[in-house]
């Protein structure tokens, strides 16, 4: 049996599920390679693996939406039952998946297709140039030095990419950048943390997630988890 992969040139997986139809219908008019194939024609597994291994800033949420069908159902399955799932392809790397919920907006797969006919997917513009900011800047954290900058490490769910580790006088701080932050922001800074204490065997001192925007829910799991939360704004002067 076909199992279909990037590397055969597709940019998009369409994986069957209820509503792969109208998927398909986007696509054809878009002029981007992609395939449809069943949940039995691709490699469940590292699909799922590839899903979780999405920064949350990407992914949003991709597992058991209550009334909104997501990638993955409660058990962490594929779930073909409810959804067709849109799988995004960038040099043989899933890059992005469909549908997700980014906060409080749901993004179909349908809509996630005509996002990417629009010229790309639906990610966070900002981020990059807040990671070089304070990259640059890192007294902005109360930090002296920058000690590196998307370093990979493993985690429970596999292998993942800390923004940037800092240190002040106390020792490593690792942070977490976002455009907006919510709580998922907030596990996954908890998590990378965890992944670098056991990698380097050294303590991490204070662990911070900044954005542009704090959703209610990121600031109140901040608080009880005891991650800093810096958000970046401009101020008026004159």
């Amino acid at each position: 049996m076909k199992t279909y992969s990037s590397q055969d040139g597709v940019k998009v997986i369409l994986v069957r599920g209820p509503g792969w139809e109208d998927v398909v219908r986007v696509l054809e008019n878009s002029g981007i390679p992609y395939k449809v194939a069943s949940r039995d024609e691709i490699d469940e597994e590292k699909v799922i693996s590839q899903i979780r291994l999405l920064p949350p800033q990407i992914r949003g949420k991709v597992r058991y939406g209550r009334g909104k069908p997501l990638p993955l159902t409660r058990s962490g399955r594929l779930n073909v039952q409810n959804t067709c799932i849109l799988l995004v392809y960038k040099a043989g790397r899933l890059v992005d998946v469909y549908p997700k919920q980014m906060g409080t907006r749901y993004i179909s797969a349908r809509e996630g297709a005509e996002l990417i006919t629009r010229g790309g997917e639906y990610t966070h513009l900002y981020e990059e140039p807040l990671l070089v900011l304070l990259a640059n800047h890192p007294e902005l954290l109360r930090c002296r030095r920058v000690k590196a900058v998307k370093k990979r490490v493993d985690t429970r769910e596999g292998e993942a990419e800390i923004d940037l580790i800092m240190e002040d006088e106390n020792g490593a701080v690792i942070v977490e950048v976002e455009e907006k932050a919510g709580s998922e922001a907030v596990s996954q800074a908890l998590s990378l943390a965890q992944a670098y204490e056991k990698t380097t065997g050294e303590k991490v001192a204070r662990i911070a997630v900044v954005a542009l925007k704090i959703e209610k829910d990121a600031a109140r799991a901040a608080q009880k988890a005891g991650v800093e939360i810096w958000k970046i704004k401009a101020q008026k002067k004159a």
